[in-house]
């Protein structure tokens, strides 16, 4: 497994237009990165809002411990079509 790597993940794949999707972002840290900030994620045609506050917590991953970093978005899709 990589040292830091990003994970991302929806709740469902066929929304309707403006309807809410859980948008879960987790960014795996096994190196110890002391210093670091995450720009919020952007998507033509969807307004995104963040949910709730950050969380912080362990998980072991492939044999490796990693300090996960995840947070929460809601997204709504303007339009019909692929994002």
């Amino acid at each position: 497994m990589p040292a830091l790597f990003v994970d991302a993940s929806i709740d469902q794949t066929s929304p309707y237009v403006q309807g809410e999707v859980r948008y879960t972002v987790r960014v795996y840290d096994g190196v110890g990165i002391r210093e670091g900030a995450l720009t919020e994620p952007t998507a033509k045609g969807v307004r995104l809002e963040a949910r709730g506050d950050a969380r912080t917590y362990e998980d072991v991953v492939g044999g490796r411990r990693y300090v996960v970093h995840e947070r929460d978005y809601a997204a709504f899709p303007q339009a019909s079509g692929e994002v």
